[in-house]
């Protein structure tokens, strides 16, 4: 008797696992709606919200929620970024030319042939980013963590510490 509520009790678990796993991150669609309205959303829940191609020019979202977001081509020109935690966000060929990422969160980040001229990146934490063709000019680094991210040859893994620059 003992083990068939054991056996059903982890059957259970299991199949709960099974739910809240395919659910992914839920964005907050009044956020999304300020956002695109106002361009300006500090501490905004954007996690896992599709925001491909969209024209983000000197937008205010410090401190948002981008978890597994998709930013691909998105231009954030001149954005605010500050703070924001987007671990897993999609931000392949977007324009982040003088955006302000200045101790943002971007683990597992996908960066590829993203243009980050003139962006602040200070104290930024980049672990496993890819930066595969991205293009870099005056772009501050001054303490941003590269640990293992991909760099902008493809190829480049950099090393511990890269803290500022990518360690080969």
């Amino acid at each position: 008797m003992m083990g068939r509520k054991i056996l059903l009790l982890a059957a259970a678990i299991a199949a709960l696992s099974l739910v809240t796993a395919n659910q992914g991150h839920a964005f907050n669609e009044n956020d999304v709606k300020r956002l695109k309205s106002t361009f300006s959303c500090a501490h905004c829940d954007l996690a896992g919200a599709n925001l491909v191609g969209a024209n983000l020019h000197n937008v205010d979202i410090t401190n948002a929620t981008l978890i597994d977001a998709n930013l691909s081509g998105v231009n954030l020109s001149g954005a605010n970024l500050t703070h924001i935690v987007a671990s897993g966000a999609n931000l392949s060929g977007a324009n982040l030319t003088g955006a302000n990422l200045s101790t943002a969160a971007l683990t597992k980040a996908n960066l590829a042939d993203a243009i980050l001229t003139k962006a602040n990146l200070t104290n930024a934490i980049f672990f496993n980013a890819n930066f595969s063709n991205a293009k870099f000019s005056d772009t501050k680094l001054d303490g941003a963590q590269l640990q293992s991210a991909t760099w902008t040859d493809g190829t480049t893994k950099c090393k511990r510490p890269s803290i500022g620059k990518c360690d080969r």
